[in-house]
């Protein structure tokens, strides 16, 4: 069966013996571990308890297929349930897993954890087709999601959040919730025991670039007609393991941003005017570079410019060409297209006026 993720806290909260074995999978290795590790704490109430808990890696896995049958049917010498663990698991497993799931008893709990796995996967198809297992999906953090968990966060701590530094620390802040967290427990660090209220100044001191800093830096670099350093931007975010149609949500999201920055400039305050009292506010480090795109860019380029970003999502969902190279022939249309890049060069793109 397929368990979706706002259905993980009800699943999680008791366990159902009739269903021994679970698959928690997905691009968000953060989520990943922390809803593994909820899934032990229904069973154990120390998770590194030596005596009843067993971990083995997807490759060992691989050369002694039998251990997991072992470990799955072997009693626990303090009493009580097992957990067996299997981390950095892959397709390479699903025929080892397959004895498993046929078994008409098994005395642990095995949670198996992998990464983002396709539809057609075999892993995720044996145990979404299973009676007795589940595949628990993690995805990728989206905005919403990213302030919830910041706001948690600060609560867990005894923090009050003023309003734009929640704003400045959701758009700043990866994809990743074990990036988030890390952060966030920087913040608090940052922020110590005496002053319980975390202001804009508080949060841009204290965090680090995140992706959207780092796609915020991409977005420049393109409508100022930069190729070569949006591109090589572009590389480092995917070295990064961020989720291309985040890449191109976020873009999407600063264009949009400059189409309102533009409106307001319409009615007679300039670019750096405009810049300057945004709210959420622009980052410090950023907001020349918005100055400078704004200054280059009509209304009506910014509108092609964002429509193209939206047919880039839907290429990326739908074409099954290689996710680099659709983003790459986005970012070069922009910095090749725009009016930055006619100054800059001869032949290039046209992006509709």
């Amino acid at each position: 069966m397929k368990i979706q993720p706002r259905e993980f806290d009800r699943f999680l909260s008791r366990p159902d013996p009739n269903v021994p074995s679970l698959l928690i999978y997905g691009p968000d290795r953060g989520r990943v571990n922390e809803t593994a590790m909820k899934a032990v704490r229904m069973i154990l109430e120390d998770p590194n308890d030596p005596f009843n808990s067993a971990s083995i890696d997807g490759d060992d896995l691989r050369q002694n297929p039998g251990w997991l049958i072992e470990e799955a049917q072997a009693f626990s010498f303090m009493g009580g349930r097992r957990v067996v663990r299997v981390r950095l698991a892959t397709d390479g497993i699903t025929q080892i897993v397959r004895p498993l799931l046929a078994l008409e008893r098994q005395e642990a709990l095995v949670i198996v954890e992998a990464g983002d796995l396709a539809s057609r996967s075999s892993l995720r198809k044996l145990f979404e087709g299973a009676k007795n297992a589940a595949a628990l999906p993690c995805y990728r953090d989206e905005a919403r999601d990213i302030g919830a968990l910041v706001r948690e966060m600060a609560a867990a701590g005894g923090y009050e959040l003023d309003r734009d530094a929640l704003a400045w620390l959701t758009a700043h802040f990866g994809a990743d919730r074990e990036v988030t967290r890390r952060e966030m427990e920087k913040l608090a660090l940052y922020m110590g025991s005496d002053e319980r209220r975390i202001r804009l100044e508080d949060a841009a001191a204290s965090v680090g670039d995140s992706s959207a800093i780092g796609t915020d830096d991409l977005v420049h670099a393109a409508l100022l007609g930069q190729a070569g350093r949006a591109l090589g931007l572009l590389e480092r975010l995917l070295a990064e393991n961020e989720a291309p149609v985040r890449i191109v949500r976020l873009l999407s999201m600063t264009i949009m941003r400059l189409l309102a920055f533009r409106g307001e400039m319409g009615e007679g305050r300039s670019a750096e005017e405009v810049v300057a009292s945004a709210r959420p506010p622009v980052f410090f480090r950023t907001r020349p570079l918005m100055v400078q795109v704004l200054q280059r860019w009509p209304v009506s380029s910014l509108q092609s410019a964002l429509a193209a970003a939206v047919a880039t999502e839907t290429a990326l969902k739908t074409t099954g060409m290689p996710d680099s190279l659709v983003l790459a022939k986005l970012v070069h249309d922009l910095a090749s297209g725009g009016p930055a890049g006619r100054t800059q060069r001869g032949g290039a793109v046209p992006v509709r006026r």
